[in-house]
């Protein structure tokens, strides 16, 4: 939840500018965490990339902007400011598909919800 708080106050002057210049960014930044990805090489240093596709005030799709938020499981710490990637691309596959094209680790780790699923099998089995 920390991390989330930072994150809404992070981005509150982003969406401020977004709506001044008449563009909404949806989910609301940085993304929709469900669908984000995490990994990393030990608990202090892990990455979640998660992504908000920009529409027009008509509801036009122009674009995705992915951040990439850098995270200590440890400690509430942040090793290394965020990181913005723009896509032109705009459906979930095809945002997939192009950072899995620009990252390994991204196109091995695993959506939120399921990497979630899988950690609750495991503690039934382990009962």
């Amino acid at each position: 939840m920390a991390y989330g708080t930072y994150l809404n106050l992070l981005f509150l002057a982003i969406h401020k500018q977004l709506k001044e210049a008449r563009l909404r960014p949806e989910p609301r930044f940085p993304g929709d965490f469900d669908i984000s990805r995490e990994w990393g090489e030990d608990d202090s240093d892990r990455q979640r990339w998660m992504w908000s596709t920009i529409h027009s005030l008509n509801g036009e799709p122009l674009g995705t902007i992915v951040t990439i938020v850098f995270h200590d499981h440890t400690q509430f710490r942040v090793p290394r400011k965020p990181q913005i990637i723009a896509l032109s691309v705009i459906s979930k596959e095809d945002v997939v598909t192009a950072l899995s094209l620009r990252s390994d680790e991204f196109k091995h780790a695993l959506e939120f919800t399921v990497e979630y699923e899988e950690y609750l099998r495991s503690l039934e089995s382990t009962e």
